[in-house]
Formats: structure tokens, C-alpha cells, sequence
């Protein structure tokens, strides 16, 4: 019996062992017009593998790509784009946040908008910002724990977040309530005659 674990490895396993195979196939057609029509013939099995992808920009172009990293760039044809050669092991620079977060639940971005926010004049415009970042810390905390938090642990985070820099005074304006839902069977029973 035949294992995949005992064939070769796919260069690109998205596409599958038979696009593999057809890749094998065009590079051992000796006419130049045959391997050329057979090429666009896979390429054709590779859009049909993704059709939702057809509308990507650039989507072509990627097709021959990996086309060419399949036969690991042996086939010769003429291609109708020009091919980025990839390197085996290339990996996307991705820059990781290094920064840690206070609290979790808030995310990144409410404690960015309150450390800016910190850095503002005292006047109207800014009260009302922190009104409005203590309302969202609230949705936060109800959608992460389920729970309805008071307006002091609300600005106890906000002192603990900006290190001091910012007094929250919700007093004569309590925050907005924000109400907890949970989850339940929409669909009305019947009731039977």
C-alpha cells in the first residue's frame, strides 16, 4: 500500500499532489508549444482550486509563481509575468509588540487613546474623552468577564494605566450602564391547541 507519508513532500500542499504531478509531467514534454499549453493548463486546475481568489489583485501573477516554485524553477516556459524567485525558508518581517499590557481585556488600543489622552491640556474636550474611553473600558470588561463594574474600578485603572498622570472624576456623571447579555434561545415555543 501506497502512503502519502512515504512520497515525496509537497512543495506546496495547498494545491494538492495532483497539480505536483501535472508539474512533474510538463517538465518531461519535450515540445516547447505542448509543455507551453500544458502549463496554462495547470495553471487553469490552480485557479479552479481557489476560485473565491480570482478577484485578488495581482492573483494572476501569483498563479505563475507558484507554478515555477513547484517545478523549483526548472520549467521552461514563457511566462506571461515576470516570476519572483522565493527563497526556500523567507519569511514575512513581522514586527512583534513588544510592549506589554496592563490589563488584557482593555486591548491595545484603549490604553494607547489613554496614554495620548494623558498628554492633553486639562479642559472640556478631554473630560469628555475620558468619558468616552471609561465607557468603552466598561464594554470591555462586560464582554470579556460578563460582569457589571462600578465606576470606581474604572478609574482606578485609569490612574494604574497612566501611571498617575490622569485623575478620573466620574462623580455627578456616573458613567453609562452598559448591559450584560447573555446568551439565550431566540426561538418562540410553540404552543400546541
Amino acid at each position: 500500500m501506497d502512503y502519502n507519508t512515504q512520497r515525496p513532500t509537497l512543495l506546496m500542499p495547498e494545491y494538492g499532489r495532483i497539480v505536483q504531478q501535472m508539474v512533474d509531467d510538463a517538465m518531461k514534454i519535450t515540445d516547447r508549444a505542448q509543455r507551453q499549453a500544458y502549463a496554462e493548463a495547470i495553471i487553469g486546475v490552480m485557479r479552479g482550486l481557489n476560485p473565491q481568489m480570482k478577484n485578488v489583485p495581482g492573483y494572476r501573477e501569483k498563479l505563475w509563481d507558484h507554478l515555477a516554485y513547484i517545478s523549483k524553477y526548472q520549467l521552461d516556459i514563457d511566462y506571461p509575468c515576470e516570476i519572483h524567485r522565493a527563497e526556500a525558508n523567507e519569511r514575512p518581517n513581522i514586527p512583534y509588540p513588544t510592549s506589554t499590557l496592563h490589563y488584557r481585556h482593555y486591548g491595545t488600543l484603549v490604553e494607547r487613546a489613554l496614554n495620548e489622552m494623558s498628554q492633553m491640556p486639562d479642559n472640556a474636550q478631554r473630560t469628555e474623552l475620558l468619558r468616552g474611553i471609561g465607557t468603552r473600558m466598561k464594554r470591555c470588561i462586560v464582554s470579556f468577564r460578563g460582569e457589571q463594574p462600578d465606576d470606581k474600578r474604572i478609574v482606578h485603572d485609569i490612574e494604574r494605566i497612566t501611571q498617575g498622570a490622569t485623575r478620573a472624576d466620574f462623580g455627578n456623571r456616573p458613567l453609562a450602564s452598559i448591559r450584560v447579555e447573555t446568551s439565550t434561545n431566540n426561538t418562540k415555543k410553540r404552543k400546541k391547541k
